[in-house]
């Protein structure tokens, strides 16, 4: 069952990742989603869709060691493993939030 919920959060990054790397999706970024037109206007929102789904994918791909640790029942590689997407969402989020992803 663990793993059916892994590989249903896999699919869900995948899924999103197509989603915004189609160009559509914009109404999903909150922060995007909550600007004024008058904001939006500064921001290149197709670009800024596919760096979103660039960063669904490499979610998606951090997420197959979880799964692996959890199938080998090894403690050490989940450990890397949670450490390397918390860096990583964490780096997203710096990087969404100060614009350069997709300015103009």
């Amino acid at each position: 069952m663990l793993y059916v919920i892994h590989l249903s959060f896999i699919a869900l990054f995948v899924v999103l990742g197509l989603v915004f790397r189609s160009g559509m999706g914009a109404f999903l970024i909150a922060g995007y989603n909550a600007m004024t037109p008058q904001e939006k206007v500064r921001y290149d929102e197709k670009k800024l869709c596919k760096a979103m789904g660039k960063f669904c994918f490499v979610l998606a791909a951090l997420w197959l060691p979880i799964l692996l640790a959890s199938v080998l029942d090894n403690m050490v590689l989940l450990a890397v493993a949670l450490v390397l997407f918390c860096a990583a969402v964490i780096a997203g989020v710096i990087l969404f939030n100060t614009g350069s992803a997709a300015k103009k």
